[in-house]
């Protein structure tokens, strides 16, 4: 059966002597693992038409199993990110990260809209030379989280639900959220059991060999980030502001938000000290 996919793809790998898997994310049916036949040969036409965060109109043979790409018509190569190194990187990043939070076949709208906003942002700013892509790609990350059910409580102690002062917060991955100081000695300070692949740690067991197999097909240009080390972390109060403002707006509006290199440092540690949690 010829079905017709709009779709980003996400990542792909080679397989057999001359074919590749793609794995894509797609409006109607969520994400999706085809195989392109003979896209490897010097000739073959069709591997220019599906590189990763291109957004194409693809054509599927499926029958039984993983279906058989036979068509793609790029709408979108964004080609400013990718003349962009830093840019890329965060591409990648993003892209890795969704790959591993997101089942397949699960459709929704949102969640496609987000990862085309997302592209299309880091293309224009890419365009125009702005120095904000860490900005956008950490805004990205907090948008899909929330989308995916696992939005941070950073409006008041998750604990005691008291409003937070402007120092001594903590947050807590196991409680999902920041704790306040007069709770955060009450929440343990233990690493989680966790294993390290390329530039993300995640917790023994999560997501079978399917999100460690996703981990190592990452480009040589993403920046190893540090396991997460324990459920707490001092957040600074800069950053949770920041966070406030990731879930009170779309990524396409993040582009005039500064933020220092200490606040982005901190929101990364918090970003990767929850994703071990929950990967």
């Amino acid at each position: 059966m010829e079905r017709k996919y709009t779709g980003i793809i996400l990542s792909k790998y080679d397989t057999g002597e001359a074919d590749r898997i793609y794995t894509a994310y797609t409006l109607e049916m969520g994400k999706i693992k085809s195989i392109a036949q003979g896209v490897r040969k010097p000739q073959a036409k069709l591997a220019g038409h599906l590189e990763n965060f291109v957004l194409a109109d693809l054509t599927v043979i499926k029958k039984r199993g993983t279906g058989r790409i036979t068509g793609s018509i790029v709408e979108n190569n964004f080609n400013n990110l990718r003349n962009n190194l830093e840019a890329l990187e965060y591409a990648l990043k993003a892209s890795d990260i969704f790959n591993n939070l997101v089942g397949m076949e699960e459709r929704d709208e949102k969640i496609f809209n987000l990862l085309k906003q997302f592209l299309e942002t880091l293309d224009k700013v890419s365009k125009d030379k702005k120095d904000n892509g860490e900005v956008l790609f950490y805004g990205f990350v907090f948008k899909l989280l929330e989308f995916l059910g696992y939005k941070l409580e950073v409006g008041a102690c998750v604990n005691c639900t008291s409003p937070l002062s402007s120092e001594g917060n903590y947050f807590s991955a196991e409680k999902g959220g920041v704790v306040c100081k007069n709770c955060s000695p009450k929440i343990r300070n233990e690493a989680p059991q966790s294993y390290t692949h390329g530039s993300y740690s995640f917790p023994s067991g999560a997501k079978s060999a399917e999100a460690k197999d996703n981990v190592s097909h990452l480009s040589t240009i993403s920046r190893s980030w540090s396991s997460a080390k324990a459920d707490k972390i001092e957040i600074d109060n800069n950053a949770i502001k920041i966070i406030r403002i990731f879930s009170h707006n779309e990524v396409a509006s993040l582009t005039k938000l500064k933020a220092g290199k200490k606040e982005l440092d901190n929101i990364k540690d918090v970003l990767n000290n929850f994703l071990s949690w929950i990967a």
